[in-house]
């Protein structure tokens, strides 16, 4: 898609050419520059759709296999941790640092579990139960419980929704999951407090979400979407993908815009009720 900077850039190289060249030339080429971006902006939404299903179905297929391999030995491993366990505990073994070791690996287990549990989501198509939906008032029901917990991290959130827009055929938790990785992923983005902006407005049959942030941004190397990819620590690589896929079986897509230093912008873009 020629994004509006590379359209400026074409006008400024017409503006500069030699002043023998008449004006109606230049002109004429702005106008084609412009209808080749609204040409290549009609056709992106089902070209980004047809890769995201592509890329997710390969996502599956690896969920699968990972986690017919690890779920098996992870069930075993934890299993004997917890007979260990109740065996100290049975025969009042009074050992305070072999107890505590036990207990810290049983709870890694468990949060491995619930890692693999989260994975095995992308092996299978998300079930959406879908209704006519305010998409602005799904945002303010995520929004308004984090308002405090932002304040306190010296971030300020702003909120700008067009009026009136057109409703959406959503899921409407699926989306919240989808708000709350994308605006939580902001707000670690921001250690120092900074901006969280959340756009809603109409483009055509569509309706475009945007969930910005002035945070630290992310690496030109780093693709946030490929499974197991993060730049946070501690963080599973996991979020995003699941977002991805929520976002592809809404028949919607997701793409993001980042510069270190400068913060990153995620983009949804879902059908509206006459678009679908």
């Amino acid at each position: 898609m020629t994004s509006k900077v590379e359209t400026l850039e074409y006008i400024e190289i017409l503006e500069s050419r030699s002043n023998g060249q008449a004006q109606g030339n230049a002109a004429n080429g702005i106008q084609l520059a412009a209808q080749a971006s609204r040409n290549q902006a009609k056709d992106q939404p089902s070209q980004q759709i047809a890769h995201q299903r592509e890329r997710l179905a390969l996502l599956g297929t690896s969920a699968v296999v990972f986690a017919h391999e690890v779920g098996n030995p992870l069930q075993a491993i934890l299993g004997t941790l917890e007979f260990i366990d109740a065996e100290f505990r049975s025969r009042q073994v009074a050992d305070p640092f072999l107890t505590s070791m036990i207990q810290g690996a049983m709870r890694e287990m468990n949060r491995l579990r619930a890692l693999l549990r989260q994975f095995r989501s992308l092996a299978k198509p998300q079930d959406l139960d879908l209704q006519l939906t305010d998409l602005a008032k799904i945002i303010e029901e995520v929004l308004v419980p984090q308002k405090l917990g932002h304040r306190a991290a010296g971030i300020a959130v702003n909120l700008e929704c067009e009026n009136p827009l057109p409703r959406v055929m959503l899921d409407a938790a699926k989306i919240k999951q989808v708000i709350l990785n994308l605006c939580k992923n902001a707000v670690e983005a921001m250690p120092n407090g900074g901006s969280l902006s959340v756009r809603v407005y109409p483009l055509g049959l569509r309706i475009v979400m945007e969930i910005a942030d002035n945070g630290v941004g992310m690496p030109g190397n780093v693709d946030p979407f490929q499974l197991f990819k993060t730049t946070k620590p501690g963080g599973s690589g996991l979020g995003l993908p699941v977002v991805q896929q929520i976002i592809s079986a809404h028949k919607g897509t997701i793409n993001y815009i980042t510069e270190l230093g400068r913060g990153t912008t995620f983009t949804v873009n879902l059908p509206v009720v006459n678009g679908i």
